[in-house]
């Protein structure tokens, strides 16, 4: 009669409760059990699972008390606006003075693409012998994020028309960052800066939490000499310190083999990583030529 029951409890713990049919552009995510939680000196671990969509969209599950084998078979559903969005997944041990962070982990929702329109169960590790099993259910719709993307794309690679350019003047355009890389626990906030020769400065707003930021912004250098150098900088804004991305210097005089034209460079940032700017070139070379001479 004890292993028919045990059988029936096995059985209960790896299957979550069945939920409606998924809307579209929705995740849900099952959270089933953990196994071998560590205990504390004196008591049993009191364990909880908490969710969280890009700061927007939190679920917590209830908290077992005094069970290192915690058993909760909770869903939650998450709607879902962009592909590039992540989910934070923490699992604490409940204290009296500060909860115990036992397992941190950040799944990015592209990354549930390949299990789209089904069921998968995952583990993860917590500790040397814990693990963790949630089950995620996928219903995207891809094609409706590509129109998306098609419409962000015509725009980020388009900066805002300028009026013409003065002459001895150049204009740079920040467009955009790709695959930047993300802290351990958090997506890049990323700006640029613009330095020509330590006189004219020129910084673009800050894109929080996101490894894909689209600027277009633009600025225009007045040049009074051809020896002059553009010191292009790409932080990722952080609380102590920002982390220096790219450091790039780029001489005025490179730039005359495009003058009087408008031509788009992609820099390396990293492995994946690519910043783009666009380069609007209005030099008189002869008016540098006579102060030369």
């Amino acid at each position: 009669s004890f292993k028919v029951e045990e059988k029936k409890e096995e059985e209960k713990e790896i299957s979550p409760e069945p939920t409606p049919s998924l809307e579209t552009n929705s995740i849900q995510v099952s959270v089933v059990k953990a196994t071998n939680m560590k205990a504390d000196l004196f008591s049993k671990p009191d364990c909880y699972v908490k969710l969280m969509l890009d700061k927007k969209q939190t679920f917590k599950t209830k908290t077992i008390s005094s069970n290192k084998d915690p058993i909760w078979n909770e869903s939650f559903t998450f709607s879902i606006d962009s592909l590039s969005s992540s989910l934070l997944l923490s699992l604490y041990d409940d204290d009296t003075i500060k909860d115990d962070l036992l397992l941190k982990e950040e799944i990015s929702i592209d990354s549930l693409l390949s299990i789209n329109h089904s069921t998968v169960t995952k583990e993860f590790k917590v500790g040397k012998k814990g693990l963790l099993t949630l089950s995620f259910t996928v219903n995207i719709d891809e094609d409706s994020f590509k129109v998306e993307e098609k419409k962000e794309e015509e725009k980020e690679i388009s900066p805002e028309p300028t009026p013409s350019l003065e002459t001895n003047s150049i204009q740079v355009s920040v467009v955009k960052a790709t695959n930047m890389k993300a802290d351990l626990f958090s997506k890049p906030d990323c700006y640029v800066k613009l330095m020509l020769d330590k006189k004219q400065t020129f910084k673009t707003k800050t894109i929080s939490s996101n490894k894909d930021p689209i600027w277009n912004e633009s600025f225009t250098f007045s040049i009074d000499s051809l020896s002059s150098s553009l010191l292009l900088s790409l932080y990722d804004d952080d609380t102590i310190k920002d982390d220096l991305l790219l450091k790039e210097e780029i001489s005025i005089d490179s730039l005359l083999s495009i003058n009087h034209s408008t031509v788009t460079k992609e820099f390396k940032v990293g492995k994946k990583g690519l910043l783009t700017l666009s380069f609007t070139v209005n030099i008189d070379e002869d008016s540098f030529k006579v102060e030369e001479k």
